[in-house]
């Protein structure tokens, strides 16, 4: 998969519970900005993911994910998990393109994901996202 690496601002609409008293994920920044960093990735390792049979089923285009910095992951120092808003484990943001996001991660930048499509392959759980910074 090709992974599009952009900058792009985010019309404030496009963040309205950050922007106005709040949001989903339950916490407020006012005055955010929403710069779109990954336009066009997926959620790794889904298999590892001990309910994703259940959890595929209830994700939706437009779902905002979150994603955690897992800096004592031994099998990638740049580990950052993605997670529903109810922090149930969905996968990894891909090796090819963490680091970044895992440094400004480490120096206390926030991000988020959105999912762009849902999709089941046989025995593959194939979910799009794009990755945003969240300042």
């Amino acid at each position: 998969m090709d992974n599009s690496f952009a900058l792009q601002k985010v019309a404030k609409s496009a963040v309205g519970g950050y922007v106005e008293g709040g949001s989903e994920l339950g916490f407020v920044k006012p005055f955010s900005n929403a710069i779109k960093v990954i336009t066009n990735t997926r959620v790794a390792l889904t298999s590892k993911s001990p309910n994703i049979e259940f959890l595929i089923k209830s994700l939706k285009v437009g779902d905002r994910l979150l994603l955690v910095r897992e800096q004592g992951n031994l099998s990638d120092q740049f580990g950052v998990r993605i997670e529903t808003k109810n922090n149930e484990k969905l996968g990894y943001l891909p090796c090819d393109c963490n680091e970044i996001i895992a440094r400004l991660m480490d120096g206390d930048k926030e991000f988020y994901a959105e999912i762009t499509s849902v999709e089941v392959i046989g025995p593959w759980n194939k979910i799009d996202i794009e990755v945003y910074l969240d300042d």
